[in-house]
């Protein structure tokens, strides 16, 4: 199975210079990749994320995954929210997002 924490590219624009960077950021109790399908399909093919870049060939696709709980009460090993968003900051700067939309 494969890390699902972190910037995951979803299609990227290889040709020229994209004209946007998208990142999509999951709910709490999500992760970076079901949370984009119907309800009990897993195939990459019914991703509408993958849709999205096919259909906006010029438009890199990203979606960022972390390990959060709504409540410590039930899950002690992930990070604060705030250090989750924090970590995003920091992955998007590392990636040299923000140059584009």
């Amino acid at each position: 199975m494969r890390d699902l924490t972190g910037l995951i590219e979803i299609s990227s624009y290889q040709d020229l210079l994209p004209s946007a960077d998208v990142v999509f950021v999951h709910g709490l109790g999500g992760d970076a990749i079901s949370t984009w399908h119907p309800q009990g399909k897993r195939d990459d093919d019914d991703c509408w994320l993958g849709w999205l870049g096919k259909d906006n060939l010029c438009v890199n696709i990203w979606s960022f995954g972390y390990d959060a709980e709504a409540t410590n009460w039930t899950s002690h090993s992930s990070m604060p929210l705030f250090d989750q968003a924090s970590n995003l900051l920091e992955w998007l700067d590392i990636n040299d997002f923000g140059q584009r939309p």
